[in-house]
């Protein structure tokens, strides 16, 4: 929760929530361009009035929700070096964590990741989860490891793949745990989803 929330009068903040959850309720049920403001109000059982005592429109309303979960986001996927590890065989904190928030906020992931309009959204949620690509993959080179690849590419390969992994786990109602899903790319980050490297055998294989 961000402090400017924590301070927050009780009261504001559950208007402030009926009126998100009312929008991503809406979000659906049709496309973002054709929801109203009344729709939204009489969703969360306010009134128009009461929607604008508290935001100026649906966009605002739509931007302040995302750059809140957003915070949240950011807050709990940062890393330090102390809790940095290499352990293949448990899932990283980390992602646990990273699967639990997406898990939290479901529906509005969800929303923003398959609703086509909102793809500015989604952008801006990529570029998150590249800063966060960026600083495990500055750790990994601060602790001597070398890539084989670009390190840039290497940075949007990973980005591009957690994006798809995370939209395909909302897609399909989360059918996994967070736990589970953040084992599996724990694994996949650290050594690829073979149990063994066929190349490395093929080559050490002795020649007829």
């Amino acid at each position: 929760m961000s402090r400017e929330k924590a301070r927050m009068d009780p009261r504001v903040r559950r208007t402030r929530e009926m009126l998100w959850n009312a929008l991503i309720a809406l979000l659906y049920e049709k496309d973002y361009n054709k929801i109203r403001v009344n729709e939204i109000a009489e969703r969360a059982t306010l009134n128009r009035t009461t929607f604008y005592l508290h935001f100026n429109s649906k966009e605002d309303l739509l931007n302040q929700c995302f750059e809140e979960i957003m915070s949240e986001l950011i807050h709990s996927i940062a890393m330090t070096p102390e809790e940095f590890n290499y352990e293949i065989d448990e899932p990283h904190p980390i992602l646990v964590r990273l699967f639990e928030q997406i898990a939290i906020h479901a529906s509005f992931y969800r929303t923003i990741m398959m609703e086509d309009k909102l793809q500015h959204l989604t952008r801006r949620m990529t570029k998150i989860m590249e800063q966060f690509i960026t600083s495990g993959v500055s750790q990994i080179q601060a602790d001597g490891i070398g890539f084989v690849v670009s390190t840039d590419i290497a940075i949007r390969y990973f980005t591009m793949a957690y994006m798809g992994v995370i939209g395909w786990w909302l897609e399909n109602h989360m059918p996994y745990t967070p736990r589970h899903m953040a084992m599996q790319l724990t694994r996949m980050s650290s050594r690829g989803p073979l149990d063994r490297d066929p190349y490395l055998e093929k080559q050490s294989s002795p020649r007829p």
